[in-house]
C-alpha cells in the first residue's frame, strides 16, 4: 500500500508538462538586443531563466521570468531587452526552465551601430552588401552607392533595421556610399569590394 502511494506521488512530477516554445527570436533596438519568445497552448507554470553566451557553451542567467505560463487555449508571447550585448561577436540565448533544462538556444551576430547609427560592409565573395541601421535615429535612410568614376550603383530608401542589398552586378573596387538621415544629417565612407 506504501509502495502504491509513493507510486502516486511522483507521478504526477515526472509527467510535468514541458514548455512548449513555438518561436524565439532577437531583433536589434539600436545596440540593444529584444529577446522574444512563444509558449504554445496547454503549458504549465515554469519559472524561466534567460541566459547569455558568447561561447554556447558558458551560460550565464540575465533575467528570470517567474512563473511563465501558457494559456490552455492560445499560445502567449514574452520579450526581454538585453541592454548589453557583447558587440561584433555572436551572442548565444538560452531559455532554461528550473525543472525542465534547455528549451531553446538562439545564435545572433550582433554589431554594434554606435553614435552613428549604421553599420555598412561588404557580404564575403557575393554581389550584396549589408546595411544595420538604428531606426530610433532615423526612421529612414537614404543610400547612395557610386563606383570610383562617380557613376551611380544605386540609389534606395530603406526603413527596415537589417537589411542585405543585392547589387546588379559583381562590382570589384572601391564603391563610395552616402548616408542621409530623415534630418539631412550626411555620412559618407567607402567600401571595398
Amino acid at each position: 500500500m506504501l509502495k502504491n502511494l509513493l507510486f502516486l506521488l511522483f507521478v504526477p512530477l515526472s509527467l510535468q508538462a514541458q514548455v512548449n516554445i513555438l518561436d524565439f527570436r532577437a531583433t536589434p533596438v539600436g545596440d540593444q538586443l529584444n529577446i522574444s519568445w512563444t509558449i504554445g497552448p496547454g503549458n504549465t507554470c515554469e519559472d524561466l531563466e534567460v541566459q547569455h553566451s558568447t561561447d554556447s557553451a558558458n551560460f550565464t542567467m540575465l533575467f528570470l521570468y517567474a512563473g511563465v505560463c501558457g494559456d490552455a487555449t492560445f499560445s502567449q508571447q514574452y520579450s526581454w531587452t538585453h541592454a548589453t550585448p557583447a558587440c561584433g561577436v555572436k551572442n548565444y540565448y538560452r531559455l532554461y526552465a528550473r525543472t525542465g533544462g534547455q528549451l531553446a538556444v538562439l545564435g545572433v551576430d550582433h554589431t554594434c551601430l554606435g553614435n552613428t547609427g549604421y553599420k555598412i560592409y561588404r557580404l564575403h565573395n557575393t554581389p550584396e552588401i549589408k546595411l544595420q541601421l538604428n531606426l530610433q535615429k532615423s526612421q529612414e535612410w537614404k543610400l547612395e552607392l557610386t563606383d570610383a568614376q562617380g557613376k551611380l550603383v544605386l540609389r534606395q530608401v530603406y526603413s527596415s533595421a537589417d537589411n542585405t542589398i543585392a547589387l546588379p552586378a559583381m562590382p570589384t573596387g572601391i564603391l563610395l556610399y552616402r548616408l542621409t538621415t530623415e534630418s539631412d544629417e550626411v555620412f559618407t565612407g567607402k567600401l571595398l569590394m
